[in-house]
């Protein structure tokens, strides 16, 4: 699960102009925050991942990070 859900993280979406689906990147985001969540036995995995995570260069995936931890 966590090699399926990880590789993902941040994700980084601008919908198409033409997007007939309305995919938000919020609703993205917020379901693979769910996904991180979805199991205390995934936590050994994800919250060593996410601490990585805060040393990135980008401040969104700092935050985003922060928000989710």
């Amino acid at each position: 699960m966590y090699d399926a859900v990880a590789c993902y993280y941040p994700i980084n979406f601008t919908p198409p102009q033409n997007d007939t689906f309305k995919v938000k990147p919020e609703t993205l985001k917020q379901l693979l925050n769910d996904c991180f969540t979805a199991s205390p036995k995934l936590v050994g995995h994800f919250v060593p991942f996410l601490l990585d995570k805060l040393s990135a260069k980008q401040v969104e995936t700092r935050i985003e990070t922060l928000t989710l931890l």
